[in-house]
């Protein structure tokens, strides 16, 4: 059911550009297009595949969680404390990786 709303958002967005091409001199590369269809299509047919097995993995997955901490600060780094990148801590230097809260903030 989500996918075809996508699908309905996909057509009137292909359907907009295809307006807004006609009114304007850009030239767009009909192989590259079609690439990028096929990628958006195969998108589509993946979720549609996995859509009822969400839940289950979803549950799953909250199953497997053995501990929960909740950081706070850090907006230099994606993902605060626990970011692996050790190279924005060399090349950037100065970073804040943030503090671990004993309380769900």
């Amino acid at each position: 059911m989500k996918m075809d709303n996508f699908e309905r958002m996909l057509e009137e967005m292909q359907q907009r550009t295809v307006d807004e091409m006609k009114k304007s001199s850009i030239q767009i590369d009909k192989d590259k297009l079609n690439s990028f269809k096929d990628i958006i299509s195969d998108l589509v047919s993946f979720g549609n595949e996995y859509a009822d097995k969400m839940s289950q993995s979803h549950a799953s997955i909250n199953q497997e969680i053995i501990k929960v901490e909740y950081t706070k600060g850090g907006e230099t780094i994606h993902r605060g404390f626990y970011c692996p990148s050790l190279v924005k801590d060399l090349i950037v230097g100065n970073l804040k990786r943030g503090k671990l809260l004993k309380k769900k903030p």
